[in-house]
């Protein structure tokens, strides 16, 4: 699958830029959903300032909390959760680029907004490099400054993921050399449990009566059920509709293990790309699949690559790394809320490029080999003990079936997902990251794929 052309960069100024895909019948619905948990604090001394401010975004459907005071704007804005902070530069008590300094030195600095009656260049660039989002002058438009707060918020939010991503890489890495001296006492032990866990996920696969054991089962019912006839023997429809949807089963899970087999035996010829050309991928794969992102209402939020992308190089094979971008957005998509939002970040350091896949959880029961829950025993994103076992074949932690988005629900989706990154010489995580904003648990697929040297 050739690559896709290369769209243009958008404006470094902002410390995130994103693109956003949605069924666009349904993207005010969507949006109504998102500015549902968005509080801003509007820092401004003006009660007139502050009457309009309020209208304008409390009727956009956020939450505008005012306070007139500098230093108890900057209180508030350490105890509390704001998708943002609107403030003059002229507030009592403090002055507003100070106030904008010590909000950014937070460990988790709010994005900003700064609205003014000075419209100096020299002020407009010095408030700028700073870092804040953006800059609205007195008097308020509402129309481009709600535009300008949504932008914001929404940056605001992928900076607040990056960040919790960050901070979850740094645990598990603290972690991890305590993790390598416990496996090296139980490897043996632990193959085996896999081993068992793997031929249990087969035999529930094939016996259960939504898989392979359906299609045994259908296989025995047409001799008892079927009338014998001189020529052959009279099958009512209903039945052998039943026999073709197993058949069409197990062909699609037999294709899946081919390919599967083809990935881990075969040469995978890979062809080197920057970064911007991997976000493309991922942005095309994106817009072919927007029809599974409307089935419930939801929306993607892909983080922008800067222009230094453009010069960071990997390699991969295009159509199967699409393929498994593919399969990662629709297992986000099946397991997050109606109208819920799906964030999927690029990053790199010196040696890898990271893409992550993060999507809100719903609480489901869990899947036995019995095919039914364990009690009442909910799962909500993925427990810590199943972090290494959900791209096993056939291992399923929840019973979701939802055949609107055209899998097979069986876990080999997954598997191949993982085969495919690892013939990039990559590997891939699934687990449980907090929402900074309160939105409770994500789910982050992270993919991490190695980068190639720099030239020279």
């Amino acid at each position: 699958m050739p690559l896709p052309s290369n769209a243009p960069l958008k404006n470094e100024s902002s410390p995130v830029s994103f693109d956003r895909f949605s069924e666009p019948r349904l993207r005010s619905q969507a949006s109504r959903h998102r500015t549902t948990l968005g509080r801003i604090l509007i820092v401004d001394s003006d009660l007139q300032t502050q009457e309009i401010l309020r209208d304008h975004l409390s009727r956009a459907g956020y939450e505008p909390v005012v306070i007139a005071h500098g230093p108890s704007a900057y209180s508030a804005a350490c105890d509390e959760k704001f998708a943002l902070v609107l403030t003059e530069l002229t507030v009592p008590g403090m002055n507003g680029q100070d106030l904008i300094d010590r909000l950014l030195e937070l460990p988790r600095p709010p994005g900003i907004v700064v609205i003014s009656a000075d419209d100096s260049r020299e002020t407009l660039i010095r408030t700028i490099r700073k870092g804040v989002f953006d800059f609205a002058l007195k008097p308020i438009q509402g129309e481009p400054l709600l535009a300008k707060l949504s932008r914001a918020v929404e940056a605001s939010r992928l900076i607040g993921v990056q960040h919790d991503l960050e901070l979850e890489r740094r645990m598990r890495l603290e972690n991890q050399l305590e993790w390598t001296l416990w496996k090296q006492n139980v490897v043996n032990r632990e193959n085996n449990r896999l081993d068992r866990n793997l031929f249990q996920n087969l035999h529930t696969s094939f016996s259960q009566g939504a898989g392979f054991g359906l299609l045994l089962s259908l296989v025995r019912s047409l001799s008892e059920m079927s009338e014998a006839r001189d020529d052959g023997y009279l099958v009512c429809h209903e039945l052998m509709d039943m026999v073709k949807n197993g058949a069409d089963y197990a062909e699609r899970s037999l294709r899946i293990f081919e390919d599967i087999f083809h990935l881990i035996s075969e040469d995978l010829p890979t062809e080197p790309v920057t970064l911007v050309d991997l976000h493309d991928l991922l942005r095309s794969t994106l817009e072919e699949n927007k029809r599974f992102i409307g089935i419930k209402k939801q929306n993607i939020l892909l983080c922008d690559c800067p222009h230094t992308f453009r010069d960071v190089q990997i390699r991969i094979h295009p159509e199967f790394l699409a393929s498994a971008f593919t399969e990662l957005l629709k297992n986000a998509l099946k397991f997050s809320p109606v109208e819920s939002q799906i964030v999927i970040l690029i990053r790199k350091d010196h040696e890898r490029a990271y893409l992550s896949f993060m999507n809100q959880t719903t609480p489901l029961p869990r899947a036995t080999c019995h095919g039914a829950t364990r009690g009442n025993e909910i799962i909500d994103g993925i427990p810590a003990e199943f972090e290494r076992l959900v791209f096993e074949p056939f291992f399923r932690i929840v019973k979701t079936v939802d055949e609107r988005y055209e899998t097979i629900d069986n876990g080999l989706g997954l598997t191949r997902v993982q085969k495919i990154i690892t013939r990039h010489n990559g590997s891939i995580a699934m687990f449980n990251v907090n929402d900074h904003i309160g939105a409770g648990l994500r789910v982050n697929a992270e993919v991490e794929l190695p980068v190639l040297p720099a030239a020279g």
